[in-house]
């Protein structure tokens, strides 16, 4: 629902940055123009090196803005195209900074709804190829949050959603790591856990199916990450770790 644009601060010329701007067709939809605000709203709240930052939000004219900093790298989506098999020291230490940010977001109460690897910048940083950045907070919301589309609206994209999500329209932070855990299943083994070429394929397979165990597809991957991953993965929300929980695991695998 943006265009984003790549911007010099006229300021400062040295300073380049990304501005994302509200598409014009959009802009006469209050639901449309309360999502774009409410995005610049909740990351302005997120200060972690692993979540994009903001410099700056408002409306010139008829246009909302969100003024970001400007990031030049890949996305893990792909990463993982490109790679036919992720080295495991890579995968731990995505998914750990992954976990840091998502452990910022939920001490906040906010519920990402949209964690995938197209979401997910790997760029240059602290002598790594893999810093990560989180992007694209659209769908963002408080967890207690009055809906701003109407109730049963699925939102998302359907790999990456929960059971109760695609079953109910339900979200809180348990659906975040559901989505986190198909991650953590498709980064260490280059494909999701319920592949389909029909959303309908798919989402039965959601709500219906278990998934096969990441290291039946990778017989290298460390016993605890498999057993972790499966967990985030459970049909019902309160079987799931916490973010928390998820971190801590990740670390003692280091």
């Amino acid at each position: 629902m943006s265009t984003i644009y790549k911007a010099v601060n006229t300021l400062d010329k040295s300073q380049t940055v990304a501005i994302k701007v509200l598409r014009e067709e959009f802009f006469a939809d209050e639901s449309h123009r309360k999502r774009f605000k409410q995005e610049a709203a909740i990351i302005d709240q997120l200060d972690h090196p692993n979540i994009v930052r903001v410099f700056e939000r408002g409306q010139h004219k008829q246009k909302l803005f969100i003024v970001m900093e400007l990031l030049e790298g890949r996305t893990l989506s792909k990463k993982i195209g490109e790679e036919d098999k992720i080295d495991f020291r890579e995968v731990l230490d995505i998914m750990i900074q992954i976990s840091d940010a998502l452990t910022k977001i939920h001490r906040k109460q906010i519920v990402h709804r949209d964690l995938k690897p197209d979401n997910i910048m790997l760029i240059e940083g602290g002598g790594t190829n893999n810093f990560v950045k989180l992007l694209d907070f659209g769908l963002a919301r408080m967890q207690f949050q009055t809906r701003i589309t109407q109730s049963g609206t699925v939102l998302g994209t359907i790999n990456y959603m929960s059971p109760e999500q695609i079953a109910e329209g339900e979200f809180s932070l348990a659906s975040d790591i559901y989505s986190l855990g198909v991650i953590f299943y498709e980064t260490a083994t280059g494909q999701v856990p319920f592949p389909g070429e029909r959303t309908t394929d798919i989402m039965n397979k959601v709500l219906n199916k278990a998934p096969v165990e990441p290291i039946r597809l990778r017989p290298d991957l460390p016993l605890e990450y498999n057993e972790m991953t499966m967990q985030m993965l459970e049909k019902i929300s309160l079987s799931r770790p916490t973010v928390e929980e998820v971190i801590e695991i990740l670390e003692s695998m280091r």
